[in-house]
């Protein structure tokens, strides 16, 4: 792994300039360059030995749907995230993110992985998720594996804000903030609302 220092010496050099500033996706000053037009991000995918670089213009319209393993929608992430760990992403015990809502969309849908040792640890998962900050459902998991739940969509359009509120925080050796709920993906959906 580049340490940071390496990472904007390698940035600046391939892009033949010495003025870029690039920060880990993760920290919180590139939490404040998600508006600026246009963005450059760079994803280095460690298995494959492979960069990928993807422009974005801050006017492109956020996903309706969103897969936490696809980097490429990072912006959509608003705070209480921890980084991507194969195919889902944890968040923090409270944590939020922005999606399209279609004027069409008629449920919201969720996917989280939760893990035999959260169930060890806390018996049950028990996620709470806000709609524009109007409670849209609640879902209790108690067995580990893959779980899909969904709620009625009230109707709307335009850019959403989701917010998760994971209980009780699920603490792990040698990290420091707690986890809330292994996230695969969010969204809306056509079709009818469903529980885990």
């Amino acid at each position: 792994h580049f340490a940071h220092w390496g990472v904007e010496a390698a940035v600046n050099i391939v892009y033949h300039r010495m003025d870029l500033e690039p920060y880990p996706v993760d920290s919180p000053q590139s939490a404040t360059l998600w508006g600026r037009d246009p963005l450059s991000y760079l994803y280095w995918n460690a298995p494959n030995q492979q960069l990928y670089v993807f422009d974005q213009s801050a006017r492109a319209p956020l996903p309706a749907h969103l897969k936490l393993k696809d980097s490429r929608d990072h912006r959509a992430l608003l705070g209480g995230w921890f980084g991507l760990s194969q195919v889902w992403r944890w968040s923090e015990p409270q944590a939020a993110v922005r999606v399209n809502q279609p004027a069409s969309a008629s449920r919201f849908e969720l996917t989280v992985n939760v893990p035999e040792t959260q169930i060890r640890a806390n018996r049950h998962v028990h996620l709470a998720v806000r709609l524009n900050q109007a409670p849209l459902g609640e879902a209790d998991f108690t067995t580990a594996g893959f779980h899909t739940v969904s709620w009625s969509a009230p109707h709307g359009s335009g850019t959403a804000r989701i917010d998760l509120t994971a209980d009780p925080p699920y603490a792990t050796a040698g990290e420091t903030r707690p986890y809330g709920v292994a996230v695969v993906a969010l969204g809306f959906v056509p079709g009818k609302a469903g529980g885990p």
